[in-house]
């Protein structure tokens, strides 16, 4: 008659570890969504037990305490050997030293294959192994809850990837070394969607920000900051095209309003400044000297008509004819 199987443990992404007729099997048919994946993911009854033992013998174990967790690793180590010379070997759960508890495959002593490590600080990681690191395609949960699903490469994200934070702000897109790397995509909380180059972890190169706002940007950034050429579109119909830094309007720059008023010119850290030609809804336009956002210094206006008005402005107001 053929035995019943006994689960030993859920995969964080899915799938299950069971022991059938004394052997220890990955199902990965049992692989669920991502909210059962969230109710099946509990750890077994032994990891669990393990994890106790060592936080236990950590803070204020007892001798009896050292010697269960001595026996408990000393089993862990009689398994693993047993592992020499075969391929994608599956034991039951194995306590190390350092406390990190591994249930999966192992080949020649190594984890190799499918499998899953809780670490002492309670994150987890489930997924593919080769030769004793996480490579290959899994799932990374730290102790906050933050969560990363994707590509890795001797335990770091390596290739494409998404991380999903506890405010439910996420990147989908390339890694490198843990990090943001190529291109890639952010989708925060608040609705604000960025679509960019990144270089070690910051945006660099060309992108795009759409913020929850309605407000559109797209430029270059570097190393983490807008600079350089780019384009604002507001929600209302303004548009700006020209020299950013910093975020804000720097440099010559064009801005245009959707009543027709439109300005050519000098910009400093957001404001109107320097030498710039300001085009009105009725048609007039002035030509001169600006100042924190203001017309100011020498000036022209140049009416419909083609009369002109040369004089000085301080702070927006004409102060001579």
């Amino acid at each position: 008659m053929e035995g019943e199987r006994k689960v030993i443990a859920h995969g964080a992404g899915g799938g299950i570890y069971f022991e059938k007729n004394g052997k220890y099997q990955f199902d990965a048919s049992k692989v669920t969504s991502d909210s059962e994946s969230k109710k099946s993911s509990n750890r077994s009854e032994m990891a669990s037990k393990m994890m106790s033992l060592y936080s236990t013998f950590r803070s204020n174990g007892s001798k009896e305490d050292q010697s269960e967790l001595l026996n408990t690793i000393l089993e862990g180590k009689r398994l693993i050997s047993s592992t020499s010379g075969k391929s994608k070997v599956l034991l039951p759960e194995i306590l190390s030293e350092d406390g990190r508890v591994y249930v999966g495959q192992w080949s020649s002593g190594e984890m190799d294959g499918k499998g899953r490590m809780i670490y002492p600080d309670g994150s987890e990681y489930e997924g593919d192994w080769v030769k004793g690191k996480a490579t290959g395609q899994g799932v990374f949960v730290d102790a906050a809850g933050n969560r990363y699903e994707g590509d890795l490469v001797d335990n770091l994200a390596e290739g494409y990837g998404q991380y999903t934070d506890t405010k439910n702000n996420v990147y989908k897109g390339q890694w490198r070394g843990d990090k943001y790397h190529g291109k890639g995509q952010e989708v925060w909380s608040d609705g604000t969607i960025i679509e960019c180059e990144y270089l070690n972890g910051v945006k660099h190169g060309k992108g795009a920000i759409r913020f929850s706002d309605g407000l559109y940007f797209k430029g270059i950034f570097h190393q983490g900051e807008s600079l350089g050429e780019g384009e604002l579109h507001y929600p209302d119909g303004r548009m700006y095209r020209g020299g950013i830094k910093d975020g804000v309007m720097h440099g010559e720059g064009v801005y245009t309003w959707k009543d027709g008023r439109k300005y050519i010119g000098s910009y400093k850290e957001g404001e109107k400044e320097g030498y710039g030609e300001f085009t009105f809804a009725d048609g007039r336009i002035y030509k001169g000297g600006w100042k924190q956002g203001l017309q100011h210094g020498q000036g022209t206006v140049i009416y419909t008509s083609g009369e002109l008005e040369k004089g000085s402005w301080i702070a927006g107001k004409s102060v001579s004819n």
